[in-house]
């Protein structure tokens, strides 16, 4: 066999495989577009995105401003975070952690339990120590969640 024959073989070997990779990776992106419009379709609001009541932010501004957008480092503009109230206020909400009442897992005493998918552990703790540190007269629950089971709690740990 010639050595032209032979490179021309090889050639065809990886035109071969380059092409089922291009059209496996056309595949894949045929399904992806695919995906994103059933997701599109899905998530569609009454108004557009970036619409001040649209959920979804306009992708176009998204990229205009992600310099500024996702810059860590930054502070929030127009946001005061306080932050040195916010760590002096740590250590007054962690005290009444130390005999929060929440069992891990449902229990028939509790109605309010740590492991579940809505309201766990971060979320229901710092909710119990504000609660228990500012003592509102009255709690108005918008929606029953296990939430609501564990703003119950305070102030019952409140009376005590």
């Amino acid at each position: 066999m010639s050595l032209i024959g032979t490179r021309l073989r090889g050639l065809a070997r990886r035109y071969a495989v380059s092409r089922r990779t291009h059209e496996d990776l056309l595949a894949r992106c045929a399904a992806a577009e695919a995906e994103r419009d059933q997701l599109a379709a899905t998530y569609r609001t009454w108004v557009p995105p970036g619409h001040f009541y649209s959920p979804q932010p306009d992708p176009a501004q998204v990229l205009a401003r992600a310099g500024a957008l996702f810059d860590t480092a930054a502070d929030p503009v127009g946001l005061d975070l306080r932050e040195d109230d916010q760590l002096a206020l740590l250590p007054v909400l962690t005290e009444p952690l130390k005999d929060h009442p929440f069992p891990e897992h449902r229990s028939p005493e509790y109605r309010y339990f740590f492991g579940n998918p809505e309201y766990s552990w971060s979320d229901a703790l710092v909710l119990h120590g504000m609660l228990r540190h500012l003592r509102p007269r009255r709690l108005t629950f918008v929606e029953p969640t296990r939430s609501c089971c564990g703003r119950c709690c305070a102030p019952a740990t409140n009376s005590t």
